[in-house]
């Protein structure tokens, strides 16, 4: 699928909504081909697959959640985060981002205790969509490259100002709605 042109805000929506404005703006980021991406960025984001499964085959280990915010919004029943993925059992951080995931549509007999687990904030989506066999496509919409602001700087182990690399990706069920709009900000050095 090729990434829609996107800017400002709608670019970074997911994370634009749990970071203040002044914190986005220090982000400078912009849309880029998927070909600009530095390896090994250009391997992590360039799929059409979910983030979590490619994370943990390049590093070699499991992911767990470090959640930073959170919010849930009862009356559309969206649950929005903003975590650092990092790896079991070392704590290294591989990932920086934020979703919004619309748990309603994730309310079925054959996922029993998929929502509970979204929201226990342990486990990185993809992982659990894999565990309770959820069919879904994930459709990259955009590949960014930003400047880190301090918040990712620390999460990441990188310096403020920083050129990270990222996509804004968008799961849905197969053949349904979308379940899930992603910001995904890797490691800088793999």
């Amino acid at each position: 699928m090729t990434p829609y042109p996107m800017a400002g805000e709608d670019l970074l929506r997911p994370l634009a909504r749990l970071m203040d404005e002044e914190a986005v703006a220090a982000l400078e980021a912009r849309q880029v081909g998927a070909n600009e991406l530095p390896e090994p960025s250009q391997h992590l984001l360039v799929h059409g697959g979910d983030m979590t499964s490619r994370l943990m085959a390049f590093h070699e280990a499991r992911l767990r959640v470090a959640a930073l915010a959170s919010q849930h919004d009862d009356s559309s029943d969206t649950y929005s985060r903003k975590v650092t993925l990092v790896t079991i059992p070392y704590g290294l951080p591989v990932e920086y981002g934020a979703i919004t995931i619309h748990l309603r549509h994730l309310n079925r007999p054959d996922w029993p205790g998929i929502r509970e687990k979204i929201l226990a904030q342990r486990d990185p989506l993809g992982a659990l969509l894999t565990e309770y066999r959820v069919p879904f496509v994930s459709e990259p919409r955009a590949y960014i490259s930003l400047r880190a602001n301090q918040e990712i700087a620390e999460a990441l182990h990188a310096e403020p100002g920083d050129r990270m690399y990222a996509r804004r990706n968008v799961l849905r069920l197969s053949g349904g709605p979308q379940i899930a709009d992603i910001v995904e900000i890797v490691r800088r050095r793999g």
